[in-house]
């Protein structure tokens, strides 16, 4: 929703009588990016994403008709430089964001090396698989920065391993 006010700011700039057309052009375009989310599977697409992104447009072209009768004549000049402004600090956020060294995953998990590697073993005796299993885990836990714990780990399980008395 967001993302659509200033397009409906946009819109409200450029085409001040075809109020109806910038409604039907933000829906229109809100309704391309669903649609693409559901072809590219792609986040989630829903028809609530579609009437908030249309009613986020909507308050843009509200807002500017606000300005318009606050501002009468001066309105383009001064929307216009307030939308230049908004516009160069979000571009300027957007490279910032994209630039940083920052990356957003889910953490990796050893539990599932574990788990993998135990479904493998199909009826064999655990002793030989053991060793595999730490190295496995140990790997899984450098991997995600965790060299103190994979070493306890490692040790923990040559120790004290539920499968070697099998």
């Amino acid at each position: 929703m967001a993302f659509f006010v200033p397009f409906g700011l946009y819109l409200g700039l450029l085409a001040p009588s075809r109020w109806w057309t910038s409604i039907g052009a933000i829906a229109g375009v809100s309704l391309t990016l669903e649609v693409g989310q559901y072809v590219l599977a792609v986040g989630s697409s829903d028809v609530t994403d579609l009437v908030a992104n249309t009613v986020g447009g909507l308050s843009g072209i509200a807002l500017i008709a606000l300005a318009r009768v606050k501002l009468r004549e001066r309105t383009n000049p001064i929307m216009a430089r307030v939308c230049a402004v908004g516009t160069v600090i979000g571009v300027l956020a957007v490279l910032a964001f994209v630039a940083s060294p920052l990356r957003y995953a889910p953490p990796r998990d050893s539990a599932v090396a574990v788990t993998s590697c135990l479904t493998q073993l199909d009826g064999d005796r655990f002793e030989p698989h053991a060793a595999r299993i730490g190295a496995m885990a140990a790997d899984t836990m450098a991997n995600s920065a965790s060299i103190e714990a994979a070493e306890s780990f490692s040790a923990w399980s040559a120790r004290s391993s539920p499968f070697s008395t099998y």
